[in-house]
């Protein structure tokens, strides 16, 4: 969540991020940044901390967000009667939909990475590559499937698309 404060009032509530992605890559260095806190205030202040340290567990959080992509992708396959094959074209892709200019790549690549590991490969498009001309983005009308650059897309996984002009 999300606050600024009201000099009247106090804090008040703008966000609520049901959904912060982008902190994924951060949050699976938690239990790395408790064990150096540990050393630190051990070294620096004899403060004996094993115990608590104990408490915390492992957080993968980008793990587990790639699982979900791979049930949904599972999902797709089913509903669509296919099978992955070892040939990297001919399994459908996940079309990462991203900013023109993306300043924030370093978790998209760890998803990417993830899902690749399962055998997933990922396509990272703006909404100008889509849009440079009418070949990129089809939609097979008899079964509804959709491709880009002749990709079969599972899955579209938006990172931009915002705000109402990015669709200007």
């Amino acid at each position: 969540t999300d606050y600024m404060v009201d000099k009247e009032s106090g804090p008040k509530l703008i966000e609520i991020n049901t959904i912060a992605v982008s902190v994924l890559l951060m949050a699976s260095k938690i239990k790395e940044f408790h064990r150096y806190s540990k050393t630190f205030l051990e070294c620096e202040f004899g403060i004996e901390s094993a115990k608590i340290l104990e408490q915390f567990k492992e957080n993968l959080p980008i793990n587990n967000f790639v699982k979900n992509f791979k049930i949904a992708y599972d999902l797709y396959l089913r509903r669509t009667s296919q099978k992955m094959t070892n040939s990297i074209n001919s399994n459908p892709k996940i079309l990462f939909l991203i900013e023109k200019e993306n300043f924030n790549m370093h978790d998209i690549r760890q998803i990417e990475y993830g899902l690749n590991s399962l055998g997933i490969f990922c396509l990272l498009r703006s909404f100008d590559d889509l849009s440079k001309n009418d070949q990129i983005l089809k939609i097979e009308e008899k079964t509804g499937k959709l491709f880009v650059d002749h990709h079969e897309i599972a899955i579209v996984y938006y990172r931009t698309g915002y705000n109402p002009t990015d669709y200007v």
